[in-house]
């Protein structure tokens, strides 16, 4: 996925390409009443047809954000409800813990390396060497609509591969055990080739 910054009221934000063409077609007016709307789906969560996954990729925080700050809020928190913009529809999943592997030139950049719990059902695929990261970004408060959600958000999260090397139900008490790190930062790596 390729990535690019835009000012959005003053702020300067981290935008995916697919998100840029999604704001083309809704537009960012909050009185365009002929703009196309988007339709949150929410997928089911852990349990029925939806396992939890380790996925790895790249926080990228926007440059007025703390890098800090977000990834503290990121880790304390229980679970995170993420959305991912795939044409005029919002997909949501849980996000169930988070770890991240910090490096001091990354940090000047205001990114991260990242590997996550989440629950990713099957219709969510997440790219490999050979294709696109998939962009998440925190669902906050409710109702907040997922364009409010994608503007004023702290960054994003670029989801570029997955775990497929654990063989037994993962969850939050030994997760940690079956993340790789070769794969961690070859993943990572692959995001920042994408981000301008």
């Amino acid at each position: 996925m390729q990535y690019a910054q835009m000012v959005y009221e003053n702020k300067k934000i981290w935008m995916a390409t697919n998100e840029v063409v999604v704001l083309e077609e809704v537009g960012t007016q909050e009185c365009c009443f002929s703009c196309a709307v988007i339709t949150d789906v929410i997928h089911p969560r852990l349990g029925e047809n939806v396992q939890a996954t380790i996925v790895y990729g790249l926080l990228i925080v926007n440059p007025d954000e703390d890098l800090k700050a977000v990834t503290a809020e990121l880790s304390q928190a229980n679970k995170v409800n993420l959305g991912f913009m795939a044409d005029l529809s919002c997909h949501n999943f849980e996000m169930k813990d988070i770890v991240f592997k910090r490096d001091p030139m990354l940090t000047q950049l205001n990114r991260v390396r990242f590997a996550a719990l989440v629950a990713l059902p099957e219709s969510l695929v997440v790219g490999d060497g050979s294709t696109q990261a998939l962009t998440a970004f925190v669902r906050t408060g409710e109702p907040v609509d997922p364009l409010n959600n994608m503007l004023n958000r702290t960054g994003l999260l670029a989801l570029k591969s997955t775990e497929t090397d654990a063989d037994i139900r993962l969850n939050k008490g030994n997760w940690k055990k079956f993340i790789n790190l070769d794969k961690l930062e070859e993943a990572a790596n692959s995001v920042m080739q994408g981000a301008t």
